[in-house]
């Protein structure tokens, strides 16, 4: 894959943990609990292929600091039960 399936397939996978993360936000029960699992899980697949992935430093930087605020949001929506 070029740069640019790369670069989307990673901007794809971060708007789905985004999407997630808002779903169980605006969730209750089990529900919320499935919601976040899928991002957790999610956020470990981007973790997992992130360095596999032909991505040029700025992408991969770029990447690596949004997944560190779904990661904040992940947690600060996982506290508020």
């Amino acid at each position: 894959m070029d740069k640019t399936a790369n670069r989307e397939f990673l901007q794809a996978q971060l708007t789905i943990g985004r999407w997630y993360i808002d779903r169980a936000s605006d969730s209750r029960g089990d529900v919320r609990r499935r919601y976040l699992s899928l991002a957790r899980e999610t956020c470990e697949l981007i973790e997992r292929l992130s360095p596999t992935l032909n991505l040029d430093v700025e992408a991969r930087h770029e990447a690596a600091r949004t997944l560190i605020v779904l990661r904040g949001h992940l947690d600060a929506v996982g506290d508020t039960r």
